[in-house]
């Protein structure tokens, strides 16, 4: 990829001093970020700890069988192919035996209620009071026999939607089904349609790589500048005013009075997303001026807002053979964890929702305001904040110090590490670092062809938009 020539001028002392600073800073910062990350996000105490994140995964995957046995007039494929819903938690596998009840397979149920009992006992562990509260229920209807109208609320207000289908009568079960198969299908179709751009976007990568190594792709990025060790110390007061700021607002979030407006909670997350940005004026306190630092990290139109947006829509396209294999690679990685855990003295009863984010539980469990708001959160604050902190002012900065390498070094350097950074400090851990960083070279390489923000701005809100979406409609 071809650089357009800029005037190269010599960094100060005093500059060369203030990025090395700076990136020591940034590493020890991410690589603290990272580790907490990689922590077990399952407390550990009697009988296991409470995977929010894991039971919502658990649910949307068995909506999805349910819907799935609907579609095909299987009615018995639910209890066939769930066997690997049985594992995680203690109340992941109490819903395992509720759902396992529901289709009538007593035997997997009780099975699995044996086999829970035995890792307790094999691991010295015992079952909390409301465990134990709905494990009784459970061994009631595993034995055949009938529940209250007390017991059976009870056991409902525990078990969620499983409950629900469980004691479900005919009319409500057919209901049920119909609508998890009406999900099943319209998410199947969006999928589709993604796949078919995506093998669209795959044909792009192909016609844009061979333009690039016949170095007739131009960069319209000005790698090339003084300027650079502004934007490292930039992107490290970032990264600390933002994580000051989201713990604050996770705090106040915590107090009596949010916990029962949960939307004025929502407001001031927003609020300290976009307060950050206040770090950009660390670049005019240095000395830049503003149209100097909007040019620099990309804040203007490029070729015009249109045509910038409509790159954006190509760019995603091209972006998803990226993602697809950033998700193969972190199924893998989900795979090799829960190997070494059958297969060592790891914790049988470790949650399932790592490599989820853990906004996932709020859509399910909120209402209305909640999810317009998250979906606000996740399609336009999150792609403008840290579109112009990671390819804006982070890219920026690595592109320049590597400017000394050929142009192709430097930009899969900077996309690298970039991208890394960028999926190490988000809060799906360690096994959604591939994917996220998937989706993160595909804007990475926009931002280094089009020079404006504006189309990793319309990847980012059209990738987090799309999830979102599918997840409302599963959990609504």
């Amino acid at each position: 990829m071809q650089s357009e020539e800029q005037p190269i001028t010599p960094l100060s002392t005093q500059k060369r001093g203030f990025v090395k600073c700076a990136w020591v800073a940034i590493a020890g910062l991410v690589a603290v970020i990272f580790i907490l990350q990689t922590l077990p996000a399952v407390e550990e105490e009697e009988g296991g700890g409470a995977d929010a994140a894991g039971l919502v995964v658990m649910e949307l995957q068995a909506k999805y069988m349910v819907g799935v046995s609907e579609l095909s007039g299987e009615p018995l494929l639910v209890a066939t192919q769930a066997a690997p819903l049985d594992i995680g938690t203690v109340e992941q596998r109490q819903r395992y035996m509720a759902l396992m009840l529901a289709f009538g397979d007593d035997e997997a149920a009780s099975n699995s209620a044996k086999k829970m009992r035995d890792e307790l006992a094999t691991h010295d562990m015992s079952l909390t009071e409301p465990q134990e509260a709905s494990q009784q229920l459970l061994d009631v209807l595993i034995a055949g026999g009938v529940l209250s109208k007390e017991q059976e609320a009870e056991f409902k207000a525990s078990m969620g939607w499983f409950g629900t289908l469980l004691f479900a009568d005919e009319t409500e079960r057919d209901a049920i089904e119909k609508s998890e198969a009406t999900k099943v299908l319209v998410v199947g179709l969006g999928i589709l349609g993604i796949v078919m751009f995506g093998l669209f976007g795959f044909a792009l990568l192909i016609y844009f790589f061979t333009r690039s190594m016949r170095g007739k792709l131009v960069s319209k990025l000005n790698a090339e500048n003084s300027r650079q060790g502004v934007y490292a110390e930039l992107f490290f007061v970032w990264l600390m005013l933002f994580l000051v700021l989201m713990t604050f607002a996770g705090v106040i979030g915590l107090t009596e009075s949010v916990k029962e407006q949960p939307i004025l909670g929502l407001v001031i997350t927003l609020c300290a997303f976009f307060g950050s940005l206040v770090a950009l004026a660390w670049a005019l306190i240095r000395g830049l001026s503003w149209s100097e630092l909007k040019e620099d990290i990309g804040l203007h139109s490029g070729t015009g807002m249109i045509r910038e947006t409509l790159w954006g829509v190509l760019g995603y396209s091209m972006t998803l053979p990226f993602m697809a294999v950033g998700i193969v690679c972190t199924l893998i990685l989900v795979a090799i964890q829960s190997l070494f855990i059958s297969m060592g003295d790891g914790d049988p009863f470790y949650g399932t929702g790592g490599g989820s984010h853990p906004i996932i539980v709020e859509v399910a469990n909120g209402g209305v305001g909640i999810k317009i708001g998250l979906l606000m959160l996740a399609a336009v604050a999150a792609p403008i904040v840290e579109e112009i902190m990671f390819r804006g002012v982070l890219y920026r900065q690595l592109r320049m110090s590597s400017s000394r390498l050929s142009g192709f070094f430097s930009v899969v350097f900077s996309v690298g590490l970039t991208s890394f950074v960028f999926a190490a400090i988000h809060p799906q851990g360690w096994i959604g670092i591939p994917a996220l960083m998937s989706i993160a070279i595909g804007m990475n390489l926009l931002r280094e062809y089009r020079g404006s923000l504006i189309a990793p701005m319309v990847i980012h809100a059209t990738s987090n938009g799309i999830v979102m979406t599918m997840m409302m409609i599963f959990m609504s």
